[in-house]
């Protein structure tokens, strides 16, 4: 390696001394060169030695080059190329590159190598190539002995490269492998960088140790001295540990005045963003500071509170430093920084109370507190601007929904204010009051306290703007609910004076005072006001001159509810009634007596006159109200219905459904049913008809109108008016939602022709129910049980044919003819079973049990006839062959019976089917005759869920 002749006490100038060793360096590079060129360059140890000659003189022609160019002015040094000015020295270190490039391409097992690597580090981090430089150190850490000094040195390097790249735990195994054995010089310089490592890997502890004995190390001669930098960094140190008295206990020791030291730390760490650990520091270098430092401190750690939010405390130092301004230790920069940290903290608190307005609650008032004290000390400050801060101080308070807080403190500005004369801020301050007290949550004792006072205050001020008029509105209404009535019309009257225009609000003010006459029944007091109106001295609306003739028989009204509430009915019809003829009565009185009226007359058993009142009632009344009331007037129907007056029951219900028409009202379908059907029973057919015909219109629900449809079928049925019947199934028909239903209806017509006037139309109408049926199956729409039951009988008609033609056939011998009788027998029967499969697909229950006991008994009757069949004149073997034969075919139609008898089962089981046919199928003792129930007239049939 390199190597230095020692120089001490020869030249005591540095360049001199630089100069020298340039001369040894370049008088032994010619040596060394002619040497190597003797043996042809073929040493390795010789170029290697080169190699190390022009890295050195490269070194020190730099550090003269790098002198004279900081000596050049700035202005004129910034023109000249580096890359040129540099050019001699950069010549040496591309000669000591290629040497050694070469060496390792022409010797690869060369044992030192390792420096070879060394230089070419070196050399690349000259020409500032970090990463080639680092590729290098690695190659010649690789290549060289563990624990030898180039081992060390590129460890060495290699750690700072990760240090600088932030890759500590790799930086720390590389410095320990570097540091381990090492003393020399730069040891106190290596292990410093190591202590840094050590500190960004979290070890506090060695950090702190390596420091301390870095700086014990530095008082020798021998090692670079870095106490400078350990006093400097130390202190980090300490505090990242959470060991702060230790620290300063360390620079006690070393005699040093700890405080402005601690302060200069807690500036840097705020500058580091560790706002924690500066204030923990800044605490403790107060203790000693005093003066301009001391203010110094509290101001950074007043920034260092308001930025991790600690308010109270900022708070507390705040008053700390008031005092010193109060003294006069504040300059004007400091008191400048001081305003501003008070006027930033006082606005964000400010702004978290009204945006926390809905959230924690003792949080947000304890916020407007301290924004508050914020607030009176900027005021003690700026004094001039001491109405400004005093309503922020109120703003902020009403923000936070402390309204008692916020009136004093408008109050407060508003006085301080209208010393200095400033109406504006006077106003802004009464506006803010007002929207205090005006607060939905606010007691009625503060308000009470407040109020008038308040309100008054602000007349004085202003008697004629907009803001005027809704203050005496307030007023009065304060006025009004301490139930002062004496004042209350005072402010109306002064209200008339200032706002005459105003009737409407007049007339509100008004209502609230007669109304509260009329609720202490001073009738007195209440007839002085209607004079008042009745002679011009208020205008109020014909609608409210309307109801103060309401209002008088309003009191008429309550004592004759007092008599219907005691009970006394007839007392309480005879009150309705004078109502009612009363000629001061407007309409809405009249409406509501009437409806009273009709209400007693049903309830005292009156039914003519309660028809009579109900009917001029609901002329009366608007559909709006009336449907308020439909309940009430289906009772009233209802009750005339059991006094057997069912015309006029049906009469009053159709007037009120034909009035609620266009409502949504839940009762609109119970009216039009008891219309309709109370028709109907009463045989008054073209009014029902007339009727049931407005349901869709009226918005009656579809199913409702449908049901009518087919009662009045079913009425027109009973009665055997057929034709009518007819002209009303074509208008049914021609309903969508009737479609599945009119098959049964037209099944009823087909079997009225048949019966009368021949098949020829019956026909024709049974060819349009099949056409309507398959359109129905088609679509998939539904159809009734009785529709499906009429389908499923026109194919059991033919079923039946098919069954006659299979119960003609009668089996007998000879052999030929009984195997022909027997084979058109069970073609026969299989026509009754195709047949029966057509009965089936109508999904007729009923239907489809009669299908099955057809086809049952049919084959039972085969298997029975076979059985009976008289073989007379026949050999016993013959018989026997005969038989045993037959018992094959009849085991064939036994099982396809029992399929079918299965078949019958399962649907009864499933609950789907209620026939009269089901007991054939699961009774065990099978009669000759229908097993039924007959109900009496008007009964229902229902299944097990209760469905018709």
């Amino acid at each position: 390696m390199l190597f230095f002749l020692p120089f001490e006490g020869r030249c005591d100038d540095v360049e001199e001394r630089r100069n020298q060793i340039l001369e040894v360096i370049t008088e032994e590079l010619k040596e060394v060169t002619r040497i190597s060129r003797q043996y042809r360059h073929r040493k390795p140890e010789l170029l290697l030695r080169m190699g190390e000659l022009q890295l050195e003189k490269a070194r020190l022609l730099k550090d003269q080059e790098q002198k004279k160019y900081l000596e050049i002015p700035p202005k004129k040094r910034r023109k000249i190329s580096r890359k040129r000015f540099f050019s001699n020295s950069r010549k040496y270190f591309s000669r000591a590159q290629k040497i050694c490039l070469g060496i390792i391409r022409k010797f690869p097992r060369f044992k030192l190598k390792s420096e070879v690597y060394y230089i070419l580090a070196f050399n690349s981090k000259e020409f500032g190539k970090n990463r080639d430089s680092e590729k290098y150190f690695s190659l010649a850490r690789r290549h060289s002995r563990k624990g030898s000094n180039i081992y060390k040195k590129a460890s060495l390097a290699l750690a700072e490269f990760n240090y600088n790249d932030k890759s500590y735990r790799k930086a720390l195994s590389l410095y320990e492998s570097g540091m381990r054995g090492k003393k020399d010089k730069w040891w106190t310089k290596d292990a410093f960088n190591m202590a840094w490592v050590y500190y960004r890997r979290g070890k506090f502890s060695k950090a702190i140790s390596l420091m301390k004995e870095i700086y014990r190390q530095s008082e020798n001669p021998k090692f670079i001295d870095m106490r400078e930098k350990v006093k400097s960094d130390i202190g980090l140190f300490y505090v990242s540990a959470n060991r702060l008295s230790d620290g300063i206990e360390f620079y006690q020791d070393l005699g040093i005045d700890i405080y402005p030291h601690l302060y200069d730390l807690g500036k840097l760490l705020m500058d580091q963003k560790k706002y924690t650990e500066a204030v923990k520091v800044l605490l403790q270098a107060k203790k000693g500071l005093e003066g301009d430092k001391l203010i110094d401190a509290n101001l950074t750690l007043l920034n260092l509170f308001e930025k991790s939010g600690r308010y109270h405390k900022h708070f507390k130092l705040s008053q700390e430093i008031y005092e010193a301004f109060a003294e006069g230790d504040l300059e004007d920069e400091k008191l400048e920084a001081f305003l501003f940290q008070l006027k930033k903290v006082s606005g964000v608190l400010q702004k978290k109370v009204l945006k926390g307005a809905k959230k924690n609650r003792k949080n947000r008032r304890e916020k407007a507190d301290l924004a508050g004290k914020y607030f009176d000390l900027i005021a003690k400050i700026l004094p001039k601007e001491k109405g400004k801060y005093l309503y922020l101080k109120a703003e902020t308070y009403y923000g936070s929904k402390l309204m008692e807080k916020a009136i004093a403190a408008y109050r407060e500005s508003f006085y301080y204010e209208r010393e200095r004369g400033n109406k504006k801020q006077m106003r802004l301050s009464l506006e803010g009051m007002m929207a205090a007290l005006a607060y939905p949550g606010l007691s009625k004792k503060i308000k009470e306290k407040h109020y008038i006072q308040t309100y008054n205050a602000y007349l004085k001020v202003d008697r004629k703007s907009k803001k005027a008029e809704k203050i005496y509105q307030k007023i009065f209404q304060s006025y009004f609910d301490k139930k002062d009535l004496e004042n209350a019309e005072n402010v109306l009257k002064s209200y008339k004076i200032y706002f005459p225009n105003k009737t409407l609000n007049q007339e509100a003010m008004l209502a609230k005072i007669m109304e509260h006459y009329r609720k202490s029944g001073d009738r007195k007091s209440f007839y002085k006001w209607v004079q008042k109106i009745r002679k011009g001295e208020y205008r109020v609306s014909k609608k409210y001159a309307k109801q103060l003739s309401s209002l008088l028989l309003t009191m008429q009204f309550e004592s004759v509810e007092k008599s219907s509430m005691k009970g006394d009915k007839a007392s309480a019809l005879r009150g309705y009634l004078k109502i009612f003829s009363e000629k001061l009565s407007g309409r809405e009185a009249k409406i509501n007596a009437a409806h009273n009226i009709a209400i007693l007359y049903s309830e005292l058993g009156y039914a003519d006159k309660a028809y009579e009142w109900g009917q001029r009632t609901v002329s009366m009344m608007s559909s709006a109200k009336l449907l308020k009331f439909a309940t009430t007037y289906l009772a009233i129907s209802s009750e005339l219905f059991n006094m057997q007056r069912f015309e006029k029951s049906a009469k009053l219900s159709e007037k009120v459904y034909r009035k609620i028409c266009m409502k949504k009202s839940k009762e609109k379908n119970s009216l039009y049913k008891n219309s309709y059907i109370v028709y109907l029973v009463s045989k008054n057919f073209e009014e029902a008809v007339s009727l049931v015909k407005s349901g869709v219109r009226c918005g009656v629900s579809s199913s409702v109108v449908d049901e009518a449809h087919l009662e009045i079928l079913k009425i027109l049925g009973e009665q055997k008016r057929w034709k009518s019947f007819e002209r009303y199934l074509d208008r049914v028909k021609r309903i969508r939602s009737m479609k599945g239903e009119v098959i049964y209806q037209m099944s009823l017509l087909r079997d009225a022709y048949k019966k009368f006037s021949g098949d020829g139309k019956a026909a024709k109408i049974e060819r349009e129910m099949e056409d309507i049926y398959r359109s129905l199956k088609r679509s998939k729409k539904k159809i009734s049980v009785d529709s499906l039951f009429v389908m499923a009988k026109i194919r059991l008609k033919r079923m039946r044919y098919y069954v006659r033609r299979f119960d003609s056939i009668k089996l007998e011998f000879p052999e030929k003819k009984f195997n022909a009788l027997l084979e058109k027998k069970i073609s026969m029967l299989e026509k009754v079973a195709s047949e029966g499969e057509n009965v089936f697909q109508t999904k007729s229950g009923k239907g489809s049990m009669k299908a099955y006991r057809m086809i049952i008994q049919s084959y039972q009757k085969l298997i029975q006839e076979i059985k009976e069949i008289e073989l007379v004149g026949m050999s016993d073997s013959y018989i026997k062959n005969f038989r045993k034969g037959m018992k094959a075919i009849n085991n064939a139609l036994r099982k396809k019976s029992l399929n079918y008898l299965k078949s019958a089962q399962r649907l009864i089981a499933q609950g789907n089917v209620l026939s009269t046919d089901n007991y054939w199928f699961i009774s065990k003792n099978r009669l000759q005759f229908n097993v039924e129930y007959h109900f009496p007239r008007g009964g229902v049939l229902m299944d097990r869920r209760g469905r018709r």
